[in-house]
């Protein structure tokens, strides 16, 4: 901590993509208001390490925390911690307001990484998190399919998660997005996973984050034939984290590209195999079939989101081509040619990503980029054909 002060942070890292679409050289750091969860979700171990019940710090005592690390510090975004942060409506009320206070004075924005509770969402608080400077939030959806959600004991149901994206919706100066987990117990099967697919779709946020299910503990409920050893691996829940390249390895796999939506419905994908699904679920509902680049969209919050990404993933020739076809639609020619000749360098020194690209008809917007904002949007609709019968 000697080593590196808070202002510096945001030199040598970043907490996550929130903590740099308020701009790159923007100092960041953290809050915190609440410890523990309200829910007892199964996949989650928070109240086997926080403990169960939820308690809070004095709301003065975060804001002189908050007071002390803009003025003092010169910090000008926070990324929330807690795994509850709308628990009590009042209290996380009382700090918004003061954040309210602060985001006029000094400008400072926020964001909440960690998925809120979608059920505790209300008009009013998302008018106070906007008001206050946030500039996105993700919500734990998990899964589509609502025997998993209950088999989960998440604390929502389908309607209710409808009903909360609309809410969200009504809010776009904020980057909305949700959680997904797929493989969940090592039991679910791939039509339960292409109803996650579809809903994420339906749902029609700013981003839907993937994970694949790892086992946290022994305690975690899954089959009883998985050895302990089993549970204790898996890899990263990010499948392309795993990696030092920042990719998603085919050689152990049965099945990969967009050939993935041709698995059986009642099979129970391999663990290799999954990592396969997450790759194209990414991909598709992200990139291919994200809202921001179809007519009506705000395709400037979508390249600040990936070009915050690329930091993490300078490596993924189609997250360049993606922000390039964004800044077209934006009609910001010279940074969209920019990312395209990124895109060429990148595919040229690598038979992975050629292979990849191939995989989801790709290189022909590289061969021959669209020249204009009508063009991208013409051809995004055409290759989104391909995904209608899984997309709605």
């Amino acid at each position: 901590f000697d080593l590196i002060p808070t202002e510096d942070y945001h030199r040598v890292g970043c907490l996550n993509p929130y903590s740099r679409i308020s701009g790159q050289d923007t100092p960041f750091s953290v809050l915190q208001l609440f410890r523990g969860c309200t829910a007892k979700c199964d996949f989650c171990d928070v109240n086997n390490f926080m403990g169960n019940g939820v308690r809070h710090f004095p709301v003065e005592e975060v804001v002189k925390e908050i007071t002390y690390l803009v003025e003092e510090r010169g910090i000008r975004h926070f990324d929330v911690l807690d795994d509850a942060f709308l628990a009590n409506k009042h209290v996380v009320s009382e700090l918004l307001k003061e954040l309210v206070k602060l985001k006029q004075k000094y400008g400072i924005t926020w964001s909440s990484n960690n998925g809120l509770i979608a059920t505790q969402l209300t008009e009013e608080l998302l008018e106070l998190m906007r008001d206050s400077g946030c500039v996105g939030f993700r919500i734990g959806v998990e899964s589509g399919n609502p025997q998993m959600l209950r088999r989960m004991r998440k604390p929502a149901t389908l309607s209710k998660l409808y009903k909360a994206a609309a809410l969200m919706n009504r809010f776009p100066e904020m980057f909305t997005g949700a959680n997904y987990i797929i493989g969940l117990f090592g039991e679910e099967t791939f039509g339960q996973m292409l109803e996650s697919f579809r809903v994420s779709c339906e749902l029609n946020l700013d981003w839907a984050s993937w994970a694949t299910f790892q086992f946290t503990s022994n305690r975690t409920p899954g089959p009883k034939d998985i050895k302990l050893e089993e549970r204790k691996g898996g890899g990263d829940f990010v499948p392309s984290k795993g990696d030092t390249q920042r990719q998603v390895d085919e050689k152990q796999a049965n099945v990969s590209g967009s050939t993935i939506f041709k698995l059986p419905e009642d099979q129970v994908p391999a663990a290799e195999d999954i990592k396969q699904i997450w790759f194209a679920f990414n991909l598709v509902s992200n990139f291919i079939n994200n809202k921001n680049l179809k007519e009506g969209g705000r395709p400037e919050k979508f390249t600040s989101w990936v070009e915050a990404l690329i930091i993490t993933y300078p490596k993924n020739p189609y997250m360049f081509l993606f922000a390039g076809l964004g800044r077209m639609i934006s009609e910001q020619k010279d940074l969209a040619d920019q990312h395209v000749r990124m895109t060429k360098e990148l595919l040229s020194n690598s038979d992975y990503w050629k292979n990849r690209f191939e995989q989801f008809n790709l290189g022909n917007f590289v061969d021959h980029f669209p020249d204009n904002k009508s063009q991208v949007l013409k051809r995004m609709a055409a290759l989104r054909e391909e995904y209608k019968p899984w997309t709605g």
